[in-house]
């Protein structure tokens, strides 16, 4: 092996040029789909806690103030129901915040309880 041949191998990372550039046509295809505006490239990135708060968002009906003060305490996202980590929420709204974090004032006798159910009578 010449000098030069070995510089041009430890430059490449010991890769050949020809290994580098051979795709498979799948791979092609979607780099193309990719390119001209396909669906993966709309789909905007979001963060897991900011996924959850449009979670819960949707299951109240983008109601935010009830996302706030959401009875459903057996569900797992509970606790994250706000976006972001209990801890931050306590520490940027302040004490009176562990109320929220608390599944029994949420369950009927509580502060956070939801009102009577409201029965409709017709006329």
């Amino acid at each position: 092996m010449s000098l030069k041949s070995r510089k041009e191998s430890i430059g490449s990372g010991g890769r050949s040029d020809t290994a580098m550039t051979v795709k498979s046509p799948k791979i092609e295809r979607l780099f193309a789909w990719a390119k001209n505006g396909g669906l993966l490239m709309n789909i905007p990135r979001l963060y897991p806690l900011k996924q959850i708060r449009l979670k819960c968002l949707n299951c109240t009906g983008n109601q935010y103030k009830q996302v706030r003060f959401c009875d459903t305490t057996d569900c797992a996202l509970w606790y994250l129901r706000f976006g972001k980590m209990p801890k931050t929420v306590i520490r940027n709204e302040g004490e009176e915040a562990k109320k929220l974090f608390r599944p029994e004032n949420f369950q009927d006798g509580g502060i956070y309880a939801p009102a009577e159910d409201i029965t409709l009578v017709e006329p």
